[in-house]
């Protein structure tokens, strides 16, 4: 008990005597810290007479991939077609209950994003097997556990 008491005494006058004050920075000039910057972005990086990003509706591309992948059962296809501002295409994909959808959509200024979704084929959701009962069986072991207790 007096240890303790001891302890707490030391601890108390180490405190006190190392006395914790922030810490104080000999040759830190606090000032310069807010100032601005010497130079700004745009001195930095001169514009150069480039305005950003150019539209350009003559944009031409078509594009198609598609996977078949017998191991997994992954199947599906895509193919997308631009002219101008017109975009068109369509993709596929197998469902895990056996059908398959087929997006097919059209995008440009006047309507907008249009999109005509079709579900190809019958949903099967097979049903589980039932689980069967099977009694447990008492089994006889050749020995008795009895007698290596006494």
């Amino acid at each position: 008990m007096y240890a303790l008491k001891f302890l707490v005494l030391i601890v108390a006058i180490l405190m006190i005597k190392t006395k914790a004050s922030p810490v104080e920075y000999e040759n830190y000039d606090y000032d310069s810290y807010n100032q601005e910057p010497e130079s700004s972005y745009e001195e930095s990086y001169p514009d150069h007479g480039y305005s950003g990003y150019e539209y350009d509706s003559h944009d031409n591309y078509a594009f198609n991939y598609g996977v078949n992948d017998p191991y997994t059962g992954d199947v599906k296809s895509q193919e997308e077609v631009r002219v101008g501002d017109v975009v068109k295409g369509s993709y596929s994909i197998n469902e895990p209950d056996g059908t398959i959808r087929v997006v097919e959509y059209t995008a440009d200024d006047h309507n907008g994003f249009n999109a005509v979704v079709k579900k190809i084929g019958h949903s099967v959701h097979p049903i589980p097997p039932i689980a069967r009962y099977h009694p447990i069986v008492p089994t006889q072991y050749p020995f008795s556990h009895q007698q290596y207790l006494y």
